[in-house]
């Protein structure tokens, strides 16, 4: 008895921190399962009254990932690990959530989640990523106010090639379309066939056309990859769609508790990520409109139980200048990274870029007590050290060493490193670094300005 009473005054003493990708569009997460994170953390503090914080993070600690909960010295990741937590310390019974669910409901909400993380992440993919219009204008963007200049280079282009490679098998790569190859290569081989025709029929069919005119059938619109895609997304919005409405036609909640349950905090991390930002495309927010409108008002019931409106000027000024109060949600300062930190965290991106062999996600090894080698442990930070040191020696030979010194040099097609991938993008950052550091140096000089006249005498 006494154990258990010291243990219970110990969870509520210490503070809870949950870091999270920073907010966006009126959320307090770019990421689905940060924005389920906080309204579960949220709802559970507003019953049991514990003090709790926020931190906007880009990088989690060593064997996790975003979001994860600090209590104390013990970290939880994850979302679910996140939750089996809370229901742990509470007794199996979490304030203001539904956590005394029937074996059935037990099984729906398993079955639920797993359908949620899913397809809605699917969705989420093509919508914030692959929609090339969508992620310039407004993910990109999004991503530039909450992370540092060094992370920028790293974790959108990462972010983006996992979600490609995640919907590749979906066909909607047409609504991806980042340049003229990437467009010849995503066209159906009915339209590269048109292209293939000879000049001369190819001319003589479009001075038809003028002639004429252009009537589109329906054969002629399911070609163009446009709609094509477009029918592919309705279908794939459909599917995920459907399924949550229909358990909402007779039930305000997913499972029909009086109190939302888990999974509805789940489910309104990635349905809010789906309808409230203004997207160029904007698709998925529109299907929901026209089209689910019971969804619709499930989204802001619960926007309005659980409170956990961001506004992201507001929390990322909090965030900057450490302001109590301005912000709804308890947010605090990160934690800042010195230049050694930052080149380390550059040096681990690239790392990971390099064709490695992977462990064959099958096969379960056993655990054992060797020790790791020293190669294993100082490869990265070499890796690290070495491309930067390669990387500011370059910069610091093309400014000295190179000709010509002060003559216009004319580039033709001079490719970026972010041509090349999500590796090019993490390498221009160190070439930001090189330029950030030579503005400093060139800040704490004052410049000498020097007025010379000359007088021109004419002899007679």
């Amino acid at each position: 008895m006494h154990k258990t009473l010291i243990i219970m005054i110990a969870t509520k003493v210490s503070k809870m921190k949950l870091h999270i990708l920073g907010p966006a569009f009126g959320l307090p997460s770019i990421d689905a399962e940060c924005i389920a994170a906080v309204a579960l953390v949220e709802r559970y503090t507003q019953g049991s009254g514990q003090a709790w914080a926020l931190v906007a993070s880009h990088e989690a600690a060593t064997g996790t990932q975003l979001p994860f909960l600090q209590v104390g010295d013990k970290t939880y990741s994850g979302f679910d690990r996140i939750a089996q937590h809370l229901v742990e310390v509470s007794g199996g019974t979490v304030p203001g959530l539904a956590t005394n669910l029937t074996a059935e409901q037990q099984a729906d909400a398993t079955a639920l989640s797993t359908f949620i993380k899913s397809e809605g992440q699917l969705l989420l993919d093509i919508s914030l990523y692959v929609s090339f219009e969508n992620y310039r204008n407004r993910t990109r963007s999004a991503f530039t106010k909450i992370l540092p200049w060094y992370a920028n280079f790293v974790i959108p282009p990462q972010r983006r090639d996992e979600a490609r490679q995640r919907t590749q098998n979906l066909g909607v790569s047409s609504v991806d379309v980042d340049d003229m190859h990437e467009d010849v290569i995503d066209k159906p081989s009915s339209m590269q066939s048109e292209q293939q025709k000879k000049p001369f029929e190819h001319e003589t069919e479009k001075h038809a056309r003028r002639l004429l005119g252009r009537r589109d059938t329906v054969r002629t619109l399911l070609q163009q990859p446009e709609h094509a895609a477009a029918f592919r997304l309705n279908a794939l919005a459909d599917n995920f769609f459907e399924p949550l409405q229909d358990l909402l036609k007779k039930q305000s909640t997913l499972l029909g508790t009086e109190d939302p349950a888990i999974v509805d905090c789940l489910a309104f991390g990635y349905l809010s990520l789906m309808f409230y930002p203004k997207m160029p495309q904007n698709w998925l927010a529109s299907t929901m409109r026209l089209k689910y409108q019971k969804l619709v008002v499930y989204i802001g019931s619960l926007r309005d139980t659980l409170r956990i409106d961001a506004h992201p000027d507001e929390a990322l000024s909090a965030v900057s200048q450490s302001e109590k109060g301005a912000a709804e949600l308890p947010w605090v300062t990160p934690q800042s990274f010195s230049p050694f930190a930052v080149i380390s965290y550059i040096g681990q991106s690239l790392f990971d870029q390099l064709p490695l062999p992977k462990s064959n996600a099958g096969l379960k090894q056993l655990p054992t007590n060797r020790q790791p080698s020293l190669l294993q442990r100082y490869l990265p930070a070499v890796l690290g050290l070495t491309s930067t040191s390669i990387a500011l020696l370059g910069f610091w030979v093309y400014n000295n060493l190179t000709w010509p010194h002060g003559e216009a040099v004319h580039f033709f097609g001079r490719r970026k490193f972010v041509d090349y991938g999500a590796a090019g993008a993490t390498l221009s950052a160190l070439g930001s670094l090189g330029m950030h550091m030579q503005q400093q140096h060139q800040q704490s000089q004052s410049p000498v300005q020097i007025d010379v006249t000359v007088d021109d005498q004419v002899s007679p």
